[in-house]
């Protein structure tokens, strides 16, 4: 007998979830007959909870923004909006896990308080004091999601499921990774990892020879524990052409506002074979490139110039 995850049993259990479980019934009702792979999906809700929770936030949202959704075939990707006028739109959602236990790239997670050690004398609990997760592990894990997803749109793509008018996504929840949204400091690290962006450094000139000022690198691969370079330039190289870009969102189902303005993100790919107009979908942040330049519509980070509405 499957086992339900830990996530669903805290969903279902945890009183201060309600909101979260009322939210979910009432997606379901709503738009459950718009989820992939019909019964399969109810059937896998329990086991991958992040994912398939996912999955009903995403349409619920679109469809609450005005997009038209149908329910898309059991061949093809999770979500496919049909809009009035215009070739349709696909999205394939993924929700990218710390990777397995016994990887050495596998991104460390801070303990429920639930697992945490208890002193026998006097029930007080112990806190696992994380500095965060490595961002370049959590960068891997992206890397990954996306590098298995574009093979299955460029699958797609070759069978005539997306024709070569019609563009197509990949919806990333980065809930799977407890933390992950702390590498979201300046520019998301998704956002990064795309672009070959390395991380922002202040550079002090020694001996008082010149001002401070801020410098970002390169960032052309990400190093895996063995030595291995994974390339983060795929919106820049062209290997990823078959993508219109990627839509994200920074947390679980449970820390997610039940709106595409509120709480997704998208970043375009210049590099694509079918580029999708700014402003089909609704998101808070959108970003772009233009002449060179990476731009940005909304607030697309904690602070500096992606912090500031654009």
């Amino acid at each position: 007998m499957s086992v339900p995850s830990a996530e669903f049993i805290a969903c279902r259990d945890h009183e201060f979830k309600r909101s979260t479980r009322d939210a979910l019934e009432d997606a379901w009702q709503r738009y459950g007959h718009l989820c992939p792979e019909g019964d399969e999906f109810v059937k896998h809700f329990q086991l991958e909870f992040l994912a398939r929770s996912w999955e009903l936030w995403l349409i619920a949202a679109l469809s609450a923004s005005g997009l038209r959704l149908e329910c898309p075939p059991a061949t093809g990707p999770d979500v496919m909006v049909s809009p009035l006028t215009g070739p349709r739109i696909w999205i394939e959602a993924v929700v990218p896990t710390p990777g397995s236990d016994n990887s050495a790239d596998r991104v460390r997670q801070r303990r429920p308080r639930a697992e945490a050690e208890c002193d026998d004398d006097d029930d007080t609990w112990e806190p696992d004091l994380s500095t965060g997760p490595r961002c370049d592990q959590v960068a891997l894990r992206y890397l990954s999601a996306l590098r298995d997803k574009l093979e299955k749109i460029k699958r797609y793509r070759a069978t005539g499921i997306i024709r070569d008018c019609e563009a197509c996504l990949v919806a990333l929840g980065q809930g799977g990774i407890v933390d992950g949204d702390l590498c979201d400091v300046e520019i998301p690290l998704l956002v990064r990892a795309v672009f070959g962006i390395g991380s922002p450094v202040l550079v002090v000139p020694l001996f008082g020879e010149g001002e401070p000022h801020g410098k970002t690198p390169l960032m052309s691969s990400v190093s895996k524990s063995n030595g291995a370079r994974v390339p983060a330039t795929q919106f820049l190289d062209g290997s990823a052409a078959a993508l219109s870009g990627v839509l994200f969102a920074a947390n679980a189902v449970w820390n997610l506002e039940w709106a595409a303005s509120r709480s997704l993100r998208m970043v375009h790919n210049p590099s694509a074979m079918v580029s999708l107009p700014r402003g089909a979908i609704t998101t808070a942040c959108e970003m772009w490139v233009d002449d060179g330049v990476l731009r940005h519509r909304g607030r697309c980070a904690r602070f500096g110039a992606y912090g500031e509405t654009s």
